[in-house]
């Protein structure tokens, strides 16, 4: 096994990566709120319907704070490039279905892959701010 040289990123590269994963994250919000407003819908569950209500609201916000950021670093926030991002929450919405007779299994539904995107943003968010 060789020992590879430890090299440092310059700040152009390093800058490359941060836009990059900024990207990423910020399109992963504009697939969030596409779909957002009809997990609202199919939530049966009171307390799940605010929470995925106030989520929106939340991402919103976000998404205007990471437009802020790309503004000041004289960026664009568009890609075609997130496909992996996008086809994880895609996934977790194609498998809620909402049946009137089952509306507890599809609530679940809701909360376990809400969960897992939010992890996903979380993790994403912390590196981000890391590298920052």
């Amino acid at each position: 096994m060789s020992i590879i040289e430890n090299k440092f990123l310059d700040i152009d590269a390093l800058r490359a990566v941060f836009v990059q994963q900024l990207t990423i994250l910020y399109n992963a919000k504009i697939s969030l709120t596409g779909c957002l407003p009809e997990l609202v819908e199919q939530a049966t569950f009171g307390n799940l319907k605010a929470a995925l209500t106030e989520d929106l609201e939340d991402t919103k916000r976000q998404m205007t704070s990471l437009q802020a950021i790309f503004n000041l670093m004289q960026e664009s926030w568009l890609t075609d490039k997130c496909l992996g991002t996008n086809a994880v929450i895609s996934e977790a919405f194609n498998q809620v279905s909402f049946n009137q007779n089952e509306h507890f299994q599809s609530d679940m539904s809701i909360l376990v892959y809400m969960s897992a995107i939010e992890n996903m943003q979380v993790g994403a968010s912390k590196i981000l701010n890391l590298m920052a």
